[in-house]
């Protein structure tokens, strides 16, 4: 009998246990992308390319990305924070231009830019936001 609608009762006290999980495509993802490869690269707005990235803005503390500065086709800068970008085919892409911020000056006074000579051994990890060292 149900101790609610729609949740079974065990009969022997111990919930039942999960399933094995099945043999399925086990391949590692890498959710990450060389920094040296990010400065320059183009942005979109859905297919219209509306900018290129000129720096990376980091945590003023910790070794994580807030966002890229993006100068727009019009010569305007923007930033664009990281947590609403991808990248899908070698560009950076973001569902609306209202994602780009205008005031990039803030950010760059409390944020802090990569030593970009050193960026070449290192990688932009984008579920985080982590730079960490090249796996390869």
């Amino acid at each position: 009998m149900p101790i609610r609608p729609g949740i079974p009762a065990w009969t022997d006290g111990e919930p039942p246990g999960f399933a094995q999980p099945g043999p399925g495509n086990r391949t590692l993802v890498s959710p990450t992308h060389r920094l040296a490869e990010l400065r320059g690269m183009r942005v979109f707005v859905a297919d219209h390319p509306v900018g290129y990235i000129t720096d990376l803005i980091l945590d003023p503390i910790e070794d994580t990305a807030l966002g890229f500065e993006v100068e727009a086709t019009s010569g305007r800068s923007y930033f664009l924070p990281l947590a609403l970008t991808t990248i899908p085919n070698g560009h950076v892409a973001v569902s609306s231009p209202l994602h780009m911020v205008d005031d990039v000056d803030y950010y760059r006074r409390r944020g802090r830019r990569p030593d970009w000579p050193a960026a070449e051994s290192l990688e932009l990890e984008f579920v985080s936001g982590a730079i960490v060292a090249s796996a390869g």
